[in-house]
């Protein structure tokens, strides 16, 4: 990305950009371009902004674009009302299915770990209606009950 504020405005940002253009036909990695040329926070991570899902983008003409693009292809530059983009898809994941096998065990322990709590929950709620219970955290004394003196006579 090369904004024109960046650069003094849409020439300057221009001239940026043929800059990249030209480093990016002569081959030259698009990493090191990026890390050299690009005003975007993901220029120091050579231009990586990581996956992308579909439909997580509020741009839906470059989510189409680049979902369209296959791996190891280039855009062409996309002028913004700001700045001047360029993209490299580098890699697709397709998304999968997990077979149930996979995660049968781990859908059964967070279950029965639902249930156990539930139950505990439950136990607590049944005791805690029944009983009377005071601790030193809610700041009041329990009711003291008169003892009687062993030495007073009935």
């Amino acid at each position: 990305m090369v904004r024109f504020r960046d650069h003094g405005g849409r020439d300057g940002a221009e001239e940026v950009m043929t800059q990249v253009v030209q480093r990016l036909r002569k081959k030259e990695d698009f990493g090191a371009v990026a890390k050299e040329l690009s005003d975007a926070l993901s220029g120091e991570k050579r231009g990586d902004i990581g996956w992308i899902k579909r439909g997580s983008l509020a741009d839906k003409e470059l989510e189409a674009m680049l979902f369209e693009m296959p791996s190891g292809a280039t855009s062409s530059v996309q002028v913004r009302e700001d700045r001047f983009e360029v993209y490299k898809v580098t890699d697709q994941r397709h998304s999968t299915t997990t077979e149930f096998q996979d995660v049968q065990k781990e859908i059964e322990t967070k279950l029965l770990a639902q249930l156990r709590e539930d139950a505990q929950k439950q136990v607590l709620d049944e005791l805690r209606a029944k009983g009377n219970i005071i601790t030193i955290f809610d700041g009041e004394k329990p009711a003291q009950k008169p003892v009687r003196n062993a030495e007073s006579s009935p």
